[in-house]
């Protein structure tokens, strides 16, 4: 199973790490650390600060093209499940 750390730069996970299940079958998916309010007080800190100092925000032919790639991918995710679906309709006629 697969354990996800802190994601939280100088953050010490306290307590015993948590589990995460699946929502349709509660099935056991994977491990998280725990972290307390310090934790989330650190993490808001750093995404307040960091959205404050807009000249290490992404230039906006960068984010454009991030988005766009996104996009592709989803675009191609999804021509591939209707490829599935229409294989599937036909395959029960």
């Amino acid at each position: 199973m697969e354990h996800f750390p802190l994601m939280v730069a100088g953050a010490k996970p306290s307590g015993t790490p948590q589990q995460v299940v699946g929502a349709f079958d509660r099935q056991p998916i994977a491990t998280v650390d725990a972290g307390g309010e310090a934790v989330v007080d650190m993490a808001l800190a750093t995404a307040y600060a960091l959205f404050r100092n807009r000249d290490a925000w992404l230039a906006p032919a960068i984010a454009s093209r991030r988005i766009q790639v996104a996009h592709a991918q989803r675009t191609q995710s999804n021509a591939g499940l209707r490829k599935f679906t229409t294989w599937r309709e036909d395959s029960c006629i």
